[in-house]
């Protein structure tokens, strides 16, 4: 068996772990831009409360809907920037999107739906229909 240049080894690895690193120029092209935020739900006895942490975007950003009794959550940023000095033009795109889907619950009153964006966080809130009674939880055996 022939003997491997194994000084290549390191060398190559350093730069795969340079181009990775956080202040590298190509690190965005590496990183998943694709993210599902997380949502807290509070449910209070007048109101159903999601709080959906989207720091880095705008109002206009958002689309909030009721579709086939499911309570949609999208929301859309496309960012593009250019640089040009001396003898170089750099150019960069990113694309932000996500889609969440909660089914309503039947006490839920869909017209009585408010959202609010303030502070990286989007809140909703989802009044309840007056009356509904409360049901309690019931614990089912697992055979």
């Amino acid at each position: 068996m022939k003997a491997r240049n194994r000084g290549l080894i390191p060398t190559f690895t350093s730069m795969v772990e340079h181009m990775m690193s956080d202040e590298d120029f190509f690190a965005p092209f590496w990183r998943n831009t694709h993210t599902t935020p997380a949502v807290n739900v509070k449910e209070t006895d007048a109101t159903f409360e999601l709080e959906v942490g989207v720091p880095g975007m705008e109002k206009k950003d958002f689309s909030v809907e009721i579709e086939n009794g499911m309570l949609v959550i999208k929301a859309e940023r496309e960012e593009s920037t250019e640089e040009k000095k001396n003898h170089f033009t750099r150019k960069e795109f990113s694309y932000h999107s996500f889609r969440r889907s909660f089914a309503m619950p039947e006490n839920a009153l869909e017209d009585g739906i408010q959202a609010n964006y303030d502070n990286g966080i989007l809140k909703i809130i989802i009044k309840k229909r007056e009356g509904t009674p409360k049901t309690t939880p019931k614990n089912v055996e697992i055979s």
